[in-house]
């Protein structure tokens, strides 16, 4: 589906409105969870689920059911400082039950993110 209407353009879209990016956000700010990752393989079922982009299509139904979210932070992280986070990867499929908490997708995923941090930080240092 395309994402490039002028509806979408037009529509405020925000971390608070986003039930994966409040939930990593707050897990960061909390400093308790090994897992920042957010898993929702039944999008379109999960009854609390906030996503700004809903109003963008019709009858509120996303094209996508499956999702897995990861914020853009070092994997190694020292708690006694503290990281710009830098953004999300969000992954999306339009099939249920795509993503696997247990073995291998938040792995390569919190890697992939862990590399865009390091070229990010080393943009802005070259900036």
């Amino acid at each position: 589906h395309n994402r490039d209407t002028e509806k979408y353009a037009k529509t405020k879209h925000s971390i608070i409105g986003n039930t994966p990016y409040r939930i990593i956000v707050n897990k960061i700010l909390k400093q308790n969870s090994k897992n920042l990752a957010y898993v929702n393989n039944d999008i379109n079922s999960s009854k609390d689920y906030d996503n700004s982009s809903k109003e963008c299509y019709p009858n509120g139904i996303l094209p996508y059911s499956s999702e897995l979210v990861f914020p853009i932070i070092p994997a190694k992280r020292d708690k006694t400082k503290n990281y710009k986070m830098n953004g999300f990867i969000c992954i999306d499929c339009n099939m249920k039950d795509k993503f696997d908490e247990t073995r291998y997708d938040i792995p390569m995923v919190e890697g992939i993110a862990d590399g865009i941090y390091d070229i990010i930080l080393k943009r802005n240092l070259i900036k």
